[in-house]
């Protein structure tokens, strides 16, 4: 997919003759027009995309080997699954983008092309399957938005994961099958994929949009609109996670306070309690003697009673 985007084919269709590289576009009246293009650019034009075709399949086949081989454990998350289906589509494809000119068919006389109509027709269509890839994106992204924003579980997400995986697959396979019937898979400057051929098929921009170029500007759109809803879900969880701090060390700075007032006021009331009790003692003291005498006078008249009854 990289190297699509990297070189293109300008929507129409490059054959070499010589030192000239002829160009078809539906919008001309004459079916080829000349651009010319030196031995050594049409070389690297070609060496190219084998380099970046293979190291795309050494990157996403050690993300296989470590999920079957390395750590068979993670294939129980769905998560790790749709990275392992994603790796593989990208395989599929880097493979045969990385063959570059040779699957042309060589009457073509594009420079290294050693192919035949039928080896073109079947890197076209494992090309056209590549579109599954950034769809996987799209897949991906919408577990993130049910794992993270909707808090869907793991269980949950096993219900809807053959989803995930049917949607890309069943897509580029579609567009791949029907493909074939149409002769759309032809000479399209650096390999074969959906192409103008003036003997097999000379109106195939539609197809290409159709099928390649409207999925993968919607897989944008999506994937975008996606990624905005869980930046603005986190956003709002920051947000709220920061005014519960605020308020929490807000709390703590009342609760310090409250025990700085408490413990600046207890040697005030500790004075103001020794002070009543220096003065309520001596009342207590004063009350405790007259009932002291109180008692004892009353013993005596008891004693003088008791005396006069027995005289």
């Amino acid at each position: 997919m990289f190297q699509r985007g990297l070189f293109g084919d300008s929507m129409g269709v490059y054959q070499a003759n010589d030192d000239y590289l002829h160009y078809s576009n539906n919008d001309n009246a004459d079916f080829f027009s000349t651009m010319p293009l030196s031995q050594g650019q049409q070389a690297t034009l070609a060496v190219v995309p084998k380099i970046t075709g293979w190291l795309s399949v050494i990157g996403s086949s050690t993300i296989a080997y470590f999920l079957l081989v390395r750590d068979p454990s993670k294939r129980k998350k769905v998560y790790h699954r749709l990275i392992l289906g994603m790796a593989i589509a990208d395989i599929s494809s880097s493979v045969w983008l990385s063959l570059s000119t040779w699957p042309i068919p060589a009457s073509s006389g594009v420079l290294w092309a050693v192919g035949t109509t039928q080896t073109c027709t079947a890197q076209g269509f494992f090309t056209q399957l590549g579109i599954s890839s950034p769809l996987y994106n799209v897949s991906l992204s919408l577990y993130y938005v049910l794992a993270v924003r909707c808090n869907w579980k793991e269980p949950k997400l096993r219900k809807i994961e053959p989803f995930f995986h049917l949607g890309p697959w069943m897509w580029a396979l579609g567009t791949g099958i029907t493909g074939l019937p149409l002769r759309i898979f032809n000479n399209a400057n650096l390999w074969c994929w959906i192409a103008d051929h003036p003997e097999r098929n000379t109106n195939t921009n539609p197809y290409r949009w159709a099928f390649f170029y409207g999925p993968l500007w919607t897989t944008l759109i999506v994937v975008t609109v996606n990624l905005f809803l869980l930046f603005r879900y986190v956003q709002r969880i920051t947000r709220k996670s920061e005014e519960y701090i605020f308020q929490q060390q807000m709390k703590q700075q009342q609760q310090q306070q409250h025990q700085q007032q408490i413990s600046s006021n207890q040697p005030a009331s500790t004075n103001s309690n020794t002070n009543a009790n220096a003065t309520i003692q001596p009342q207590l003291q004063q009350q405790q003697q007259q009932r002291s005498e109180h008692s004892t006078t009353d013993t005596v008249n008891d004693s003088n009673c008791k005396k006069e009854e027995s005289s």
